[in-house]
């Protein structure tokens, strides 16, 4: 009786090894090739037109005025996506307004594009820090979404052909953010 229960266990524990990787095959299988399809994310964007904008500016440029994506056509443009809450959006801002500053990227169209439900704050923000390059409110979202923007500090490069060429989440250097300006030129 007694192999009987260790064979019993045994088989279990086998059992239990074959569920375990025949879990982990299916999950790998659905992660690979099912979700994908299901939301195709930032990769749809990827070599895309980008969605077109008209956006209030709330800092660098004229009082009511507004930027269209479309009027830049010819330029490389950058979009930083960032909120007055958001400590990773103040360090990526500063390191893009020094970036933005050198001659090598005088030749980008910088933006940033505030996702503040309150404008109040990132007006505040604004005119602390000051940055050499004008800022827009996308109020609602909208815009985000339409760049798939998931995340903040997003930054969103378009190549003056107008398609999408990166879209990249979290702080960047300057150094890899003039390697995606290059790349988009």
């Amino acid at each position: 009786m007694a192999a009987m229960v260790s064979f019993a266990k045994r088989s279990n524990g086998q059992q239990s090894r074959v569920a375990v990787a025949v879990l982990l095959g299916a999950s790998l299988l659905f992660g690979l090739f099912v979700l994908p399809r299901l939301d195709p994310g930032r990769s749809v964007l990827l070599g895309a037109q980008a969605s077109d904008f008209a956006l209030p500016v709330i800092y660098g440029g004229e009082p009511g005025g507004r930027i269209r994506l479309s009027e830049l056509r010819g330029h490389v443009v950058l979009l930083d996506f960032w909120a007055s809450w958001c400590r990773p959006c103040l360090e990526q801002m500063t390191i893009l307004d020094r970036a933005a500053r050198e001659p090598h990227f005088r030749t980008a169209m910088v933006i940033g594009v505030n996702s503040d439900e309150q404008p109040e704050q990132a007006l505040a923000l604004l005119g602390r820090l000051k940055p050499s390059y004008p800022t827009v409110a996308d109020e609602g979202g909208a815009v985000a979404r339409a760049f798939g923007v998931d995340g903040l500090p997003t930054l969103v490069v378009i190549g003056a052909d107008g398609v999408v060429r990166a879209i990249e989440t979290g702080v960047m250097s300057g150094e890899q953010i003039a390697a995606l300006l290059d790349s988009a030129r």
